[in-house]
């Protein structure tokens, strides 16, 4: 079942490659950001110098970190988040 406070989109159960199951949503559209930042703890926003451009920065271990579209964001098993771009998560990451 999953956790109502789960934005809906596009959400996964997945596993880190040997390791245990975690939570990752990607950032598709940008009508979901708000969303998305509040289910992270994060913030929408705009690079500076890039107007056009909306992220969503993920507060994590080493600071904030920027989610663009098209990145995962994942939440661990100890409710950290993470942004990964696709390649990366498609490398770390596999379907439960």
């Amino acid at each position: 079942m999953r956790d109502s406070s789960v934005p809906s989109g596009n959400t996964r159960l997945v596993r880190l490659r040997d390791d245990g199951p975690v939570t990752a949503l990607r950032f598709d559209e940008v009508s979901v950001a708000a969303d998305l930042a509040t289910w992270c703890g994060g913030e929408v926003s705009h690079p500076v110098g890039e107007p056009d451009v909306l992220v969503i920065l993920v507060p994590g271990p080493s600071g904030a970190r920027p989610a663009r579209l098209g990145d995962w964001i994942v939440q661990e098993a100890d409710g950290t988040h993470r942004v990964f771009p696709p390649a990366e998560f498609a490398a770390r990451f596999e379907p439960t």
